[in-house]
Protein backbone atom coordinates (compact mmCIF):
# COMPACT_ATOMS: atom_id res chain seq x y z
CA UNK A 1 0.00 0.00 0.00
CA UNK A 2 1.29 3.89 -0.47
CA UNK A 3 1.06 4.52 3.20
CA UNK A 4 4.66 5.57 4.22
CA UNK A 5 6.05 4.36 1.08
CA UNK A 6 8.72 6.38 0.11
CA UNK A 7 11.17 6.79 -2.99
CA UNK A 8 14.29 8.54 -3.55
CA UNK A 9 14.57 11.00 -6.23
CA UNK A 10 18.48 12.04 -7.02
CA UNK A 11 19.37 11.73 -3.41
CA UNK A 12 16.74 12.71 -1.97
CA UNK A 13 14.19 10.64 0.11
CA UNK A 14 10.13 11.66 -0.68
CA UNK A 15 6.78 9.85 0.19
CA UNK A 16 5.27 8.37 -2.49
CA UNK A 17 2.27 10.37 -2.14
CA UNK A 18 1.85 13.74 -0.90
CA UNK A 19 -1.39 15.83 -0.06
CA UNK A 20 -1.14 19.34 1.12
CA UNK A 21 -3.85 22.04 1.50
CA UNK A 22 -2.95 24.88 -0.33
CA UNK A 23 -5.25 28.02 1.48
CA UNK A 24 -6.69 30.31 0.00
CA UNK A 25 -5.94 33.98 -0.40
CA UNK A 26 -8.30 35.06 2.20
CA UNK A 27 -7.66 31.78 4.69
CA UNK A 28 -5.55 31.53 7.37
CA UNK A 29 -3.40 28.08 7.11
CA UNK A 30 -3.06 27.79 11.10
CA UNK A 31 -6.77 26.92 10.85
CA UNK A 32 -6.50 23.95 8.15
CA UNK A 33 -4.17 21.67 9.97
CA UNK A 34 -4.89 18.00 8.45
CA UNK A 35 -3.91 14.38 8.01
CA UNK A 36 -4.64 11.49 5.32
CA UNK A 37 -4.41 8.11 4.80
CA UNK A 38 -5.09 5.99 2.05
CA UNK A 39 -7.45 3.64 3.09
CA UNK A 40 -8.08 1.45 0.43
CA UNK A 41 -5.77 0.92 -3.13
CA UNK A 42 -6.75 -1.38 -6.28
CA UNK A 43 -5.50 -1.56 -9.58
CA UNK A 44 -7.83 0.90 -10.42
CA UNK A 45 -8.48 2.71 -6.99
CA UNK A 46 -7.72 5.06 -4.90
CA UNK A 47 -9.24 5.78 -1.69
CA UNK A 48 -7.61 8.91 0.36
CA UNK A 49 -9.01 9.71 4.23
CA UNK A 50 -8.58 13.52 4.96
CA UNK A 51 -9.16 14.42 8.42
CA UNK A 52 -9.28 18.05 9.25
CA UNK A 53 -8.34 19.34 13.20
CA UNK A 54 -10.69 22.44 12.32
CA UNK A 55 -12.91 21.26 9.75
CA UNK A 56 -15.58 24.01 9.91
CA UNK A 57 -12.41 26.23 8.82
CA UNK A 58 -12.11 24.84 5.43
CA UNK A 59 -12.64 27.41 2.26
CA UNK A 60 -14.87 29.41 5.39
CA UNK A 61 -13.18 32.51 4.29
CA UNK A 62 -15.27 32.90 0.76
CA UNK A 63 -12.32 32.09 -1.46
CA UNK A 64 -11.90 28.27 -1.70
CA UNK A 65 -9.15 26.33 -0.38
CA UNK A 66 -7.65 23.18 -2.68
CA UNK A 67 -5.80 20.22 -2.17
CA UNK A 68 -2.74 19.23 -4.20
CA UNK A 69 -1.87 15.80 -4.26
CA UNK A 70 1.53 14.53 -5.87
CA UNK A 71 2.52 11.10 -6.93
CA UNK A 72 6.36 10.85 -6.63
CA UNK A 73 6.69 7.44 -7.77
CA UNK A 74 5.53 7.56 -11.93
CA UNK A 75 5.65 3.90 -12.21
CA UNK A 76 2.41 3.92 -10.27
CA UNK A 77 1.07 4.83 -13.66
CA UNK A 78 1.58 2.40 -16.38
CA UNK A 79 -0.78 0.91 -19.25
CA UNK A 80 -2.00 -2.46 -19.61
CA UNK A 81 1.00 -2.81 -22.22
CA UNK A 82 3.19 -1.70 -19.46
CA UNK A 83 3.74 1.36 -21.18
CA UNK A 84 4.05 4.91 -18.60
CA UNK A 85 1.44 6.62 -18.83
CA UNK A 86 2.76 10.53 -19.52
CA UNK A 87 1.85 13.27 -17.25
CA UNK A 88 -0.93 15.81 -18.36
CA UNK A 89 -1.39 18.93 -17.27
Amino acid sequence: MINNSKIKIGSVERPVLEVELVPGPDSDPETLKMTYKVTLQKEKLLVIEIVFEKAIYVSASGTPDSLKITFHNKYLFMSKSGYLIQKQH
